[in-house]
């Protein structure tokens, strides 16, 4: 071989090898770039898929209970199962960068009102005083790790804080904690959604807030009060591929209209129920509360959040 040859072989394998590296690198788990999320939800987003939540109980260190004994008493929770409820106060912050809008302000009671629609019946919201758009580039397409710094930013006194963003590494949404002061967050009651993600997203994380697991929280086990996402009338939930690792991540996906899937064990869970994992339960009509979970959100309002209802705080 001649020297020309042989420099231009070794140049060759060794493109090859920092090729082999970089892949190897990148194929390794670690939180995405805010870039890297905002493709994977555009993707997801594109194919109807449903993105997973970052209210995870794996990562956040909740318990294996609830952070509120009373909310989580078959006894209790039945005088809750009808009763009425107070609207709930949202205070919106839209994030922007720029002259660049997550979501346009005038479109926020739209979303407030479709968000009603997947609450259970009884329960409402209401827009607390005009839209806040702050400008703050850093969170236009918000990193895992700046979550805390963006809801510590504001902490309305008499509402819920509900902040909107254009990207968020990946996820929909995600809550301060699961029920109040779940004994790992103890600031803000506060969550933040991606503006494209939707009604079903804001949903998802105030039923998280409101005291809720995710329906695939933990494998069934002999009693359902203390598996699954502690309530009875919620079936058993390995969760789909994106429930990894709180589930078992065992079932296919669920879209609608059909909103069918198969899990490898023969467990058939409830892909319309908002707390889910499953496409399903983003659709208009199908996305839907059990009454245990209904009756454990009325709760926490009741004992926790009556600062932040109309009642409360005016109209």
């Amino acid at each position: 071989m001649s020297p020309t040859r042989m420099r231009v072989s070794l140049f060759s394998a060794a493109i090859l090898s920092l090729f082999i590296l970089v892949a190897c690198e990148s194929a390794m788990p670690s939180d995405p770039t805010p870039e890297e999320g905002l493709a994977l939800e555009e993707a997801a987003l594109s194919s109807n898929e449903a993105l997973p939540c970052g209210t995870s109980e794996v990562t956040r260190g909740a318990s294996t209970s609830q952070p509120d004994g009373y909310c989580d008493n078959t006894k209790h929770l039945a005088t809750y199962k009808k009763s009425a409820v107070p609207p709930l106060r949202i205070a919106v912050h839209v994030v922007r960068s720029g002259t660049k809008k997550s979501l346009a302000p005038s479109s926020v009671p739209a979303l407030l009102s479709k968000a009603e629609a997947f609450l259970p019946s009884g329960f409402a919201l209401d827009l607390a005083g005009p839209v806040d758009v702050v400008n703050v580039p850093w969170a236009w397409n918000l990193s895992l790790a700046d979550f805390d710094a963006l809801v510590e930013t504001h902490d309305a006194i008499d509402a819920i804080d509900v902040w909107i963003v254009h990207g968020f590494a990946g996820l929909c949404g995600r809550a301060t904690s699961i029920g109040p002061n779940d004994g790992f967050y103890t600031g803000n009651d506060a969550l933040v959604m991606v503006a494209k993600c939707g009604a079903p997203t804001l949903a998802h994380e105030l039923g998280h807030l409101l005291g809720l697991f995710h329906t695939h929280h933990t494998a069934a086990a002999k009693s359902c009060s203390s598996s699954g996402d502690r309530c009875c009338d919620t079936p058993s939930d390995p969760g789909p591929s994106t429930a990894f690792p709180e589930g078992a991540g065992t079932c296919g996906p669920a879209f609608a209209p059909a909103c069918l899937t198969q899990c490898s064990g023969g467990a058939k869970p409830d892909p319309g129920n908002v707390m889910s994992y499953y496409a399903c339960k983003d659709s208009p009509g199908k996305g839907h509360f059990s009454a245990c979970q209904r009756a454990r959100m009325a709760c926490h309002i009741a004992r926790h959040y009556g600062y932040a209802t109309v009642a409360a705080g005016g109209a």
